[in-house]
């Protein structure tokens, strides 16, 4: 693998989110920052939705999402 090619998985996202009308786990996979952070924004307009996790860490600064609060 090349550098380029290591770089683009690393700006890769995987975001874990719960729909609580049926209690199944969904899990989105190979996103871009900005498709992760809107996921989670989607967890925070939809009642039916939680948001559970997003790996790697977005950069939280540079959007109007706030950072899923730590435990």
């Amino acid at each position: 693998m090349n550098k380029e090619e290591l770089a683009a998985m690393h700006d890769r996202y995987t975001v874990k989110y719960r729909d609580t009308e049926n209690g199944q786990e969904h899990t989105k996979y190979n996103l871009t920052e900005l498709e992760a952070v809107r996921t989670k924004e989607s967890c925070d307009i939809y009642m039916n939705l939680e948001f559970i996790s997003v790996s790697p860490e977005p950069d939280w600064s540079k959007y109007r999402t706030q950072a899923p609060e730590k435990p």
